[in-house]
């Protein structure tokens, strides 16, 4: 919403894009473990602060495409029939975007796992929650972790896990834009013909 609005209403834009600006020059991992000192250690706790710090990447990002599609011939149509900002962003912008919100939806979610794992590892979640930083900290604060070969199976196991689950979502990010952008597809192409050109030979 906020990055469609300072795409789209030139007057918004400045002082949007000074918060977005200003939330983004905050580090937000120091900041989600600050806050969660003071606040009751919950799962619903991280998903709020990851959910409130979260947004203004993907502002920054749909900002510069919604001011390219402001010009184009269908939202100038719609436009010129009486439509209302909102309803151009709604039914015309909001459509040519699915693609970037799907890329930054994963990616969104890789930078969230890694935090909520990081609150886990440095004991500022609920003791009762399912979380392989959690399982992380119990292993690393156990005396016999490492003085005997219990770490093969309390630490590499949620360690390899979580890493995997990283890596994946990275690479379905990376797959997802590369689908939805033309350019990328090109690019791609020659490299798949190549490869399969050696494979033959």
């Amino acid at each position: 919403v906020v990055g469609g609005l300072a795409g789209y209403i030139k007057s918004l834009d400045a002082p949007l894009m000074r918060v977005v600006d200003m939330l983004m020059v905050i580090p937000r991992l120091p900041l989600i473990i600050f806050l969660s000192l003071f606040l009751r250690p919950s799962l619903w706790n991280v998903i709020l602060i990851l959910t409130i710090f979260g947004w203004p990447l993907t502002a920054r990002t749909v900002r510069p495409l919604v001011q390219g599609l402001r010009n184009t011939e269908f939202v100038t149509a719609a436009r010129c029939i009486g439509g209302g900002n909102w309803y151009i962003l709604r039914r015309h912008i909001l459509p040519q975007l699915y693609a970037v919100f799907a890329v930054q939806f994963v990616l969104e979610a890789r930078q969230a796992i890694l935090a909520e794992a990081g609150l886990g590892f440095l004991g500022l979640e609920d003791p009762t929650t399912k979380s392989w930083g959690m399982m992380l900290s119990f292993a690393f604060n156990h005396e016999a972790t490492f003085i005997s070969n219990s770490w093969q199976w309390t630490v590499l196991p949620p360690a390899i896990v979580l890493s995997l689950f990283v890596l994946s979502l990275s690479l379905i990010a990376v797959g997802l834009e590369s689908s939805f952008n033309p350019r990328l597809r090109k690019r791609a192409r020659p490299l798949t013909q190549k490869l399969t050109v050696q494979r033959e030979v």
